[in-house]
């Protein structure tokens, strides 16, 4: 079956592919050549003024230089992966596109059918209303799994500002994610636009 990617669904679409590519990043259980050891163990600020975001990572996370592919429509894309060892270290990654809803809430049901289309397993744990620099948000958990991977949860902030699409999402073993989820959940609602 032929999967129709259009601009309506594209922060879904680039979440799984910046999840397939960070699986890839992270094969045969080692540590990727781009990762960059922490010197500092306490929150740091990371600004794109290009992509127009900022956000603090949690204690110990830096942000990691990647290429996903051709992503020719996103204002930006930014990996932030915690150092580590093993195919599935939790990370958070931005990005951001042109505006293609009428509202927040057909933004986030398009996001959550296409992330369900895609995924194996898909359960939509919760939906919370948000709010960022006065905007509405929406932070959506949920866990899935892809065709080779283990069961993975994620967190993901959504929000619409100026035109523009921001997606935030903080991924780990859904194993995992009782240590990291206070973690990643507060570094996302940290966005600042």
């Amino acid at each position: 079956m032929k999967l129709k990617i259009t601009r309506a669904v594209t922060i879904a679409v680039v979440i799984i592919l910046l999840i397939i590519f960070k699986n890839d990043l992270f094969s045969n259980g080692k540590t990727n050549s781009y990762t960059i050891i922490p010197k500092t163990r306490v929150p740091t600020q990371y600004l794109d003024s290009q992509a127009g975001f900022e956000i603090t990572l949690p204690r110990g996370w830096e942000k990691v230089i990647t290429q996903a592919g051709n992503l020719a429509d996103f204002k930006a894309s930014s990996a932030i992966i915690i150092p580590g060892t093993g195919e599935y270290s939790p990370y958070i990654y931005v990005v951001s596109a042109p505006d293609q809803f009428p509202s927040l809430d057909a933004l986030v049901s398009a996001d959550i059918s296409s992330i369900s289309l895609q995924t194996i397993n898909f359960l939509n744990i919760s939906s919370t209303p948000e709010t960022i620099n006065g905007q509405p948000a929406n932070l959506l958990v949920y866990s899935f799994r892809l065709t080779n991977t283990p069961p993975l949860t994620s967190a993901q902030l959504v929000v619409v500002r100026n035109d523009t699409e921001y997606g935030v999402t903080g991924t780990s073993l859904t194993s995992d994610w009782p240590q990291y989820s206070a973690a990643i959940k507060k570094a996302l609602l940290s966005l600042q636009i």
